[in-house]
């Protein structure tokens, strides 16, 4: 090639991959590529930034994804592997070639429904360089669409289950009520204010349990050392529950269990009667005295080491 003909002006541009859908699950690489409109004898240096239009990046390792992140910036030189920043340098156009693919994104799959999304890739100078003579940057920005592939989410939530945490049975004396709540998927915006008792006016915490779909609602303080009453969790009318995709829950009644209640006694029980039973009356020769107690309500752990007896 001649001197006069490597002076003509060459033009370097950079093309972005074809829009392509998410994908539900792992990561896909995709390709920008960089053109020169005719070859030259020199090699050409530049550098590719990547910035969101509304994608998010992020440029850290494999053990640093964030949940929300979309892209990364990769090399594609020798395998594929992670830049680090948004900034691509050091990238070589060798002399004879007018193609360069080795540099890209890495697209991270997921099931989030979610608008298009978009990347853009700059193509310009490193700072402080010169590029060969005649050789000029043309298309210097790319875009390209992540399209979403996932459907909407319009269900809402349900209560899968309510039941008697701490105690576990009813009726009890405890001061402190615990009931679990489970919901079918995980939500969100779950507080105490979220949930409303009767029969007391002790104050409610909630707290989640493991997973994001269950937690436990106590009810403590207030009246209740010394109550005796039903006491019942519900939930109350401006709780504001919801799943990730901003689906309130509006159905608060189970689909399975609902022991939302709790017999709080905290009242002793009384011995109603004594009557003589084997025989029925005094004076008696008997050598066998039988008498039956009632108390006003059921009891429990009675055995003969509970009385005793005097004349005899």
């Amino acid at each position: 090639m001649s001197l006069a003909a490597e002076a003509e002006a060459q033009t370097l541009s950079i093309s972005a991959p074809a829009n392509a859908k998410e994908g539900n699950s792992g990561r896909r690489d995709l390709r920008f590529t960089v053109s020169l409109s005719s070859t030259v004898s020199s090699i050409i240096i530049f550098e590719i930034c990547f910035s969101s239009g509304t994608a998010t990046i992020y440029t850290g390792s494999d053990t640093n994804i964030p949940a929300n992140a979309d892209y990364r910036p990769v090399r594609f030189l020798v395998g594929t592997s992670f830049v680090g920043a948004v900034c691509v340098d050091g990238n070589a156009l060798t002399a004879g070639n007018t193609s360069f693919t080795g540099v890209g994104i890495q697209v991270k799959s997921d099931t989030d429904f979610e608008p298009d999304e978009t990347v853009i890739a700059t193509l310009s100078w490193p700072d402080g360089y010169t590029p060969p003579d005649g050789v000029t940057l043309g298309t210097t920005t790319a875009t390209h669409t992540i399209i979403n592939d996932d459907t909407a989410d319009t269900t809402a939530p349900r209560v899968t289950s309510i039941t008697r945490q701490r105690p576990s049975s009813s009726p009890t004396a405890s001061n402190s009520l615990t009931w679990r709540v489970l919901f079918n998927e995980a939500v969100q915006n779950v507080n105490g204010g979220d949930f409303q008792v009767s029969g007391t006016n002790a104050s409610l915490v909630a707290a989640q349990v493991g997973a994001t779909n269950a937690y436990d609602v106590t009810a403590s303080g207030g009246n209740l050392a010394g109550l005796t009453a039903t006491v019942t969790l519900s939930f109350a009318g401006g709780q504001d529950i919801e799943d990730s995709s901003g689906n309130g829950l509006s159905n608060t009644t189970p689909t399975g269990t609902n022991h939302n209640t709790f017999e709080v006694d905290n009242t002793a029980p009384r011995v109603t009667s004594i009557t003589r039973q084997t025989p029925s009356s005094s004076p008696t020769n008997a050598d066998s005295l039988t008498w039956r107690v009632t108390f006003n309500e059921a009891v429990q752990n009675v055995n003969a080491a509970d009385f005793q007896v005097s004349g005899t």
